[in-house]
């Protein structure tokens, strides 16, 4: 898997947890009341700085009246390293936080190695107690049969159901998408929720149904949405991280040449990069036929324009009539 292509599932999975938490902690444990989460001065403190240590959620909860916190982490796929990563965590977090730390990973798609529950250090002889005994919570998505995952009263986990067993198919998108406007009518999730589940609901789908004969019924679908979850904070965030970051390393650049051409040009390139970046995360399979275009394309405000209208775009016919049309009407005015 491609960095970029890694970076799309850790982005959408960790969005969709965020949006839905409370769903994601009543489906892996029953009985669990959330009372926040953990703060993210002591998250971030110098011990878990100095071991690159992060977790997709660490939350306070509360499971029959125990205290104790819920560390949760998505995959994209198998990792040989996953129980260890997930107990040096646990640990560090327990030594912060005085508490116990109870740790899942939910796996999204097959692939690699999945270590199993619990992580064992065995003893020194053969036949000796074990040195550690580590168990965690393991979902494997493409074990979870589609049906189970949808009947229940969860409306945050129903974007996962493409990726479970049987859920590849254009009838469980529109099973999904009608349960979410449903849940929004009858006032089960808000509009900000249905907002920001949408977005990360329609990556997830655009990953998962990437080279499949349904991927341009699942882009229609979810283009007769597009009104509701273009406001969505997830969005307006990734734009504006393009267009600041565009700016920053376009002044970086500049200044390291010591010239107004290094200005200009790293201004440039960094707006051709964040256009590729939202058109690979968006539409991936245009990137190869696309990308020189977009490199050709030498005018910075033109590259952000683009950059705001391929937000708006979730079709991959339009998005591709987006940059032709665009990239030959430059050529002509040059």
């Amino acid at each position: 898997m491609s960095r970029l292509g890694q970076q799309r599932w850790d982005r959408s999975s960790r969005g969709l947890l965020q949006a839905a938490l409370k769903d994601v902690l009543t489906w892996l444990c029953e009985g669990v009341e959330l009372i926040g989460e953990c703060e993210e001065g002591s998250r971030l403190s110098g011990e878990m700085q100095s071991l690159q240590l992060r977790a997709d959620e660490l939350c306070r909860v509360q499971v029959g009246g125990r205290p104790c916190l819920f560390h949760i982490e998505f995959q994209a796929r198998g990792d040989a390293q996953m129980a260890n990563r997930l107990l040096e965590y646990n640990i560090v977090a327990r030594r912060l936080y005085n508490q116990e730390v109870f740790s899942w990973v939910i796996y999204l798609r097959a692939g690699g190695e999945t270590p199993p529950s619990p992580l064992r250090w065995p003893g020194l002889h053969e036949g000796e107690a074990d040195t550690l005994s580590f168990s965690y919570g393991v979902v494997k998505l493409w074990e979870v049969p589609v049906e189970d995952l949808l009947r229940l009263d969860l409306p945050g986990i129903w974007p996962l159901a493409p990726l479970c067993r049987g859920g590849r198919r254009y009838e469980v998108v529109e099973r999904v998408l009608t349960g979410l406007e449903q849940a929004k009518e009858h006032q089960r999730i808000s509009e900000q929720q249905m907002r920001d589940i949408l977005v990360h609901a329609k990556t997830l789908a655009d990953l998962t149904f990437q080279g499949h004969e349904d991927f341009s019924r699942v882009q229609r679908r979810f283009e007769m949405l597009r009104e509701i979850y273009r406001e969505s904070p997830a969005v307006q965030e990734w734009l504006a991280e393009g267009r600041a970051q565009g700016l920053s390393e376009g002044r970086a650049q500049g200044l390291s040449e010591g010239r107004a051409q290094g200005l200009s040009e790293g201004r440039l390139a960094a707006s051709q990069e964040h256009v590729l970046s939202l058109l690979a995360r968006r539409f991936p399979s245009l990137v190869p036929e696309l990308e020189p275009r977009i490199r050709s394309l030498q005018d910075p405000d033109l590259l952000g324009d683009l950059l705001l209208r391929l937000s708006e775009i979730f079709d991959p016919q339009a998005a591709r009539a987006l940059f032709l049309t665009d990239s030959d009407s430059s050529g002509q005015d040059q």
